[in-house]
């Protein structure tokens, strides 16, 4: 199984692909920054990404306080902030 995690830090104009194969090793990708809407739609998409691999985690076993799913927790919470905060700005809040 792979599994892709998408990340842009703040102060950079790329957007960071993180994917993890089968024998645990990762591999990294950049790709430029999408629009700001388009972002938006990306985030909702890696929002529920997590939230089922969260789901999953804990159906299949794992405690809410293992490392898994705290390490897949904190991925959502970063992931809710952006776009929570990208929702902002598009308001002109």
């Amino acid at each position: 199984m792979v599994e892709i995690v998408k990340y842009q830090f703040p102060d950079n104009k790329k957007m960071y692909l993180f994917e993890r194969r089968d024998n645990n090793t990762w591999k990294i990708k950049t790709r430029s920054t999408p629009s700001f809407p388009s972002k938006l739609i990306h985030l909702e998409e890696d929002i529920m990404q997590l939230r089922r691999k969260m789901e999953r985690e804990f159906l299949s076993g794992h405690a809410f306080t293992s490392a898994v799913v705290i390490d897949t927790s904190c991925l959502l919470d970063i992931k809710i902030n952006e776009f929570m905060k990208m929702k902002q700005q598009m308001n002109g809040s």
